[in-house]
C-alpha cells in the first residue's frame, strides 16, 4: 500500500503576493492605523515602541520599512514576523487568505532566496515629531477655505489644486521661527523606488522674519537642513507615460490645476517641480520610466534657455532620449516669465499646451 506523502505542500510565492490585499489592508487587519501621507503610508511599526508613525508602507510595491527600528521586507516578511511562524506556516496562511491553492510540484518545500540589503539611506528621513509636524501643517491648510483662496489667488491658480495637494501632503501651512508660512513636502527616492519625506521646503516671504533684508525677493528654506534639492514630484515617474519637468514647484502646482489634473490626477502623468540646478541630478537619481515622453518647460529668460540647454536637463538627457524623439523643451514667449507666471495671466492655457504636446506624440 502506497504510503501518503509528507512533504510540505509546494506555492507560487508571486502568485500569493500578487493576489493578497494591499500591504496596508494587512496591516489594518492587524488593528494598526495606516495614514496617507505624499507617495506612500505611514503606521505606528509593530515591531518596536513607537511613539509615532515611523514604519513605511509602499502599497504598489508591496513593501515596508520602518525607519525607527529598520525592520523592512513584503506582506510574507510581515505576516512571519508579527506571528513569529515558520516561513512554511506564513505560506499556508497567506495562500488562505489570498484564496491561492498549492501547486502540482509537492516534490520540493519552498524556500526564499536571500536577497542583498538595500543601500542605505544617506539622508535622515522625516519622522517622529517632525513629520507630526508637517501632517498637522497639512490638515491645517486643507481645513482653511480662506487660506487656500488666498493661496489660488495670489498664485493664479484654482482652489481645488491647492486642496489636492494639501490632502495629498504636499503642501501645508508650516509653522516656521513663530510664523506660519507657505511650505512644500521635499521627498527622496528609496531603494524599492518608493518616495520617503526627508524635509520641508519653507517659503520666506520678503522682509518676513528670517528674511529681513530683501523687501523684494522671497526666500527658502529647508526645515530640517541638508536634505539636498530634491524635485517637488506628484505621481510615479517610474511608471508614466508622459512626464513634465518645470523649474519650480510652484510651476508644477499651477501646471497641474491649468490641465485640470486636480480633479482626476491621471495615473500614466507625473510632474516634477526642480528646485534649483541641482536639482536636475536628484530628478535623475529617481527611477524614470525609459519609455516615457519627458516635456521640459523652462522659465522664460536667458539663465533658464542656459540652464536646461547646456548645463542642465536637456544635456543630461539627451543623448539617451531625443534620438528617440521623446524629449521635447519648451520656453516661453513672454520674457522674464515663469509657467506661473503666464498661467496666472492667462497667455498659457490648457489649449495651448496640448498643442505643443499632441504633434510630438
Amino acid at each position: 500500500m502506497t504510503q501518503p506523502s509528507t512533504k510540505p505542500p509546494s506555492y507560487d510565492i508571486e502568485e500569493i503576493l500578487t493576489r493578497l490585499p494591499d500591504l496596508t489592508q494587512l496591516f489594518e487587519r492587524d488593528g494598526h492605523t495606516p495614514k496617507k501621507f505624499g507617495g506612500g503610508w505611514f503606521v505606528r511599526c509593530p515591531f518596536h515602541e513607537d511613539g509615532s508613525p515611523s514604519c513605511h508602507i509602499h502599497n504598489e510595491r508591496g513593501k515596508f520599512h520602518c525607519y525607527g527600528c529598520g525592520a523592512k521586507g513584503d506582506a510574507i516578511d510581515y505576516y512571519q514576523k508579527t506571528r513569529d511562524l515558520s516561513f512554511q506556516d506564513t505560506l499556508v496562511e497567506l495562500a488562505h487568505i489570498a484564496g491561492v491553492g498549492p501547486t502540482c510540484d509537492t516534490s520540493q518545500p519552498v524556500t526564499r532566496a536571500s536577497k542583498s540589503a538595500a543601500p542605505p539611506t544617506v539622508v535622515a528621513p522625516l519622522i517622529g515629531p517632525a513629520l507630526e509636524k508637517w501632517q498637522a501643517a497639512c490638515q491645517s491648510l486643507l481645513a482653511d477655505g480662506a487660506e487656500i483662496e488666498r493661496i489660488a489667488a495670489w498664485r493664479g491658480i484654482e482652489p481645488g489644486a491647492v486642496a489636492f495637494a494639501a490632502a495629498r501632503g504636499l503642501i501645508g501651512s508650516y509653522p516656521y521661527w513663530g510664523v506660519t508660512r507657505e511650505a512644500f513636502l521635499v521627498e527622496m527616492p528609496t531603494s524599492d523606488s518608493g518616495m520617503l519625506p526627508v524635509s520641508v521646503h519653507v517659503r520666506l516671504a520678503p522682509g518676513s522674519k528670517g528674511n529681513e533684508a530683501s523687501e523684494k525677493k522671497a526666500s527658502w528654506r529647508y526645515d530640517p537642513p541638508g536634505c539636498g534639492a530634491w524635485p517637488w514630484v506628484v505621481g510615479d515617474l517610474a511608471t508614466a507615460r508622459h512626464i513634465f519637468v518645470v523649474e519650480g514647484q510652484w510651476d508644477a502646482l499651477a501646471l497641474i490645476s491649468m490641465m485640470g489634473w486636480h480633479v482626476v490626477f491621471p495615473p500614466t502623468i507625473a510632474v516634477a517641480g526642480l528646485r534649483g540646478a541641482a536639482s536636475v541630478q536628484k530628478l535623475l537619481a529617481h527611477p524614470i520610466n525609459p519609455e516615457a515622453y519627458i516635456f521640459a518647460i523652462a522659465d522664460a529668460d536667458a539663465a533658464g534657455e542656459k540652464w536646461f540647454e547646456e548645463k542642465g536637463l536637456l544635456a543630461m538627457l539627451g543623448d539617451r532620449l531625443r534620438k528617440r524623439q521623446r524629449l521635447h523643451a519648451f520656453w516661453p514667449n513672454s520674457p522674464g516669465s515663469d509657467l506661473n507666471d503666464m498661467v496666472k495671466s492667462g497667455s498659457f492655457t490648457r489649449n495651448h499646451m496640448l498643442a505643443l504636446l499632441l504633434p510630438r506624440l
